[in-house]
């Protein structure tokens, strides 16, 4: 569990600034997209969801032999 946990932070560490805040928002402070949108000042909610999604997708590349776990290891924090 620590070496998953170690995994996910030096991956969050790859991403970028604005990245890491919507991963923030989203997953540890359980904001919807909306939300995201509007803390972080985008545009609309389909570009928050979208920075989510590719934040997600250049996480699962990074942790690839850890992908199947990849949503567990976020609730396990």
């Amino acid at each position: 569990n620590s070496r998953k946990r170690k995994a996910l932070e030096d991956a969050l560490l790859n991403l970028s600034k604005r990245q890491r805040e919507c991963i923030y928002y989203y997953f540890y402070q359980s904001m919807g997209y909306g939300e995201v949108a509007s803390i972080m000042g985008l545009s609309s909610v389909k570009s928050a969801r979208n920075l989510i999604y590719k934040s997600i997708d250049s996480l699962k590349s990074q942790l690839e032999p850890l992908k199947n776990n990849l949503l567990a290891i976020f609730f396990a924090l």
